[in-house]
Formats: structure tokens, C-alpha cells, sequence
């Protein structure tokens, strides 16, 4: 059982295309909403990083680096300073409010925003699904899962805790299957009823099918019968070496007793009728 199921999983897990598995990923998450939801969860996380001081200190720290570049730290740089016409504070400041709005507005359900990004993550899949190096990459990563994934220990663990946990229902008197999976129980018995009325109705419409019934149960019975028939010798050979001998003398008398009675009074009149016709003739040919 183990090492069919495992088969099983490492051919599906091995004959996975690589174009339908990004079809199914783009469908998906088109279906489920996954998209948006993860859109939304990483810009709650990104708005939260970018609202830290680190951030406001990195931006600040990139500007000036920027301004030495382009502006060097000469006289000029040095009177932009005084009459503020370049502020790097603010200026970092105002860059990190831009970007936690724009990764709010990212997060937030269905806007423009959120809903382009979307469309940009449905079309890098669409890129992916023709790129024969991913593809080649994915199909390497399968054959290593195969491999490596410990397939086997795992149904077999699976497997032996279901058995426990079914054998611990059971020794209380619940039905596993209606205890854990009752929509599943309640469908299987639909079906199960269902199909069954409908063989009652098929048996009892169609004569045909009929006769076919009545020649399995008799070619069941049958060969039951013939398939016993090799036992009972031995079931009896059983029982009779358990009898003591008195036992089986008991036995035999209790059932042959008024058949060996009759066997007497047969053989009493037979042998007195025989004796008088003896007797008779010798007595005519005196």
C-alpha cells in the first residue's frame, strides 16, 4: 500500500508539465484571490519597514550621496545648504511618506493600484509559462523532489496514525469516518442508498437480469458448496477424535438403536418362517 501510494505521487510529481503547472498557479490565484491577498499582506509588511527610522536614515543617507555626485561638496553644495534649498531631511522625510502611501494604496482592496500589479504578476506568469529555462529549472526540481522527499516515511507515518486514531474510535464505539469527515459520510450513504434502491428497482423491472441473478447465486452456492465439501471430512475427523469411547459408543447406539430392534425382529421372523417351510417339506416327503 505504502509503496503504491508513493509510486503514485512521484509519477504525478514527475509527469507535472511545466506549462500547465503555471496555467493552474495563473488560475489559481485568479480564483481564490490569492493575488490580491498577497499583495495586501507584503505591503502591510513593507509600510511597516519603510515607516522605520533605519528606512528614514537609509533614504537620507542615499540623497547625500547623491548630492555629492552630482553637486560635489564644494562652495556651491555649501550655499545650497545655508539657504536651504536643499534640505535632505525633508526631503528624505518626504520621500518615506510617499512611499508608505503608495504601499498603502497597494494594499488596499481592489484599487488601481493593486489591481495593475495584478494584471503584472498574470503576465510575468504568462512570460514563464515560454521560458524554456524555467522550465528546464523546474523540471530538474521535480525529478530532485522525487528523489529526495522522504515520500514513503511519510505516507507510512500517515497511514499508521490513521490506523491508531480509527482503532481508538472504534474501541469507544465511534464511526471514524462520521466522527471526522460527516459530509463525506452523509454523501457516501446518499450515493450508497441511492444505488442501491436503483438495483432493487433494476432487479425487480427486468427479467432478464433476473435469471442472470438466480444463475450467480446458484454458481455461488454451488461452488461453496463443493469448496465445504473438502472440509467436512476433516471437521468431522475433528470432532469424532475429541469423543471418548464411550462417548462415541453412546452416540452410535442413541442413533441406530431402533434400526438394529428392527434388523432383530426381521432377521426372528425371517428365520421362523424359513424354519417352518423346513419343516414342512420334510415332513410331505416322510
Amino acid at each position: 500500500m505504502v509503496y503504491y501510494l508513493s509510486s503514485r505521487l512521484r509519477d504525478l510529481l514527475l509527469k507535472e508539465d511545466t506549462d500547465v503547472l503555471m496555467q493552474r498557479l495563473d488560475e489559481l490565484l485568479r480564483e481564490k484571490g490569492w493575488d490580491k491577498k498577497a499583495l495586501t499582506s507584503i505591503s502591510r509588511i513593507l509600510v511597516r519597514e519603510a515607516a522605520t527610522e533605519e528606512t528614514y536614515a537609509s533614504i537620507r543617507d542615499a540623497l547625500e550621496q547623491l548630492e555629492r555626485e552630482k553637486i560635489g561638496d564644494g562652495f556651491l553644495s555649501r550655499i545650497l545648504t545655508a539657504t536651504n534649498t536643499i534640505n535632505l531631511d525633508e526631503g528624505a522625510e518626504l520621500i518615506q511618506q510617499h512611499t508608505c502611501h503608495v504601499l498603502e494604496e497597494l494594499g488596499r482592496d481592489n484599487s488601481p493600484l493593486q489591481n495593475h500589479a495584478a494584471n503584472l504578476i498574470h503576465d510575468a506568469l504568462s512570460d514563464l509559462e515560454r521560458d524554456e529555462e524555467l522550465a528546464t529549472l523546474v523540471r530538474e526540481l521535480q525529478k530532485r523532489l522525487a528523489e529526495t522527499l522522504p515520500i514513503d516515511a511519510t505516507i507510512e507515518r500517515i497511514l499508521s496514525g490513521l490506523r491508531t486514531h480509527v482503532q481508538a474510535d472504534l474501541q469507544h464505539d465511534v464511526d471514524p469516518m462520521e466522527e471526522h469527515m460527516p459530509a463525506f459520510y452523509q454523501q457516501l450513504r446518499s450515493i450508497l442508498h441511492a444505488e442501491y434502491q436503483r438495483m432493487l428497482t433494476l432487479l425487480t423491472e427486468h427479467s432478464d437480469l433476473q435469471q442472470i441473478m438466480t444463475r450467480l447465486m446458484y454458481d455461488l452456492i454451488a461452488r461453496s458448496a463443493l469448496h465445504a465439501q473438502a472440509l467436512v471430512g476433516i471437521v468431522v475427523s475433528d470432532a469424532l477424535m475429541r469423543l471418548t469411547d464411550e462417548e462415541l459408543n453412546r452416540l452410535v447406539y442413541d442413533k441406530v438403536e431402533q434400526d438394529f430392534l428392527w434388523i432383530r425382529v426381521n432377521g426372528s421372523l425371517v428365520g421362523g418362517c424359513i424354519g417352518l417351510l423346513l419343516f414342512l417339506g420334510t415332513q410331505m416327503f416322510r
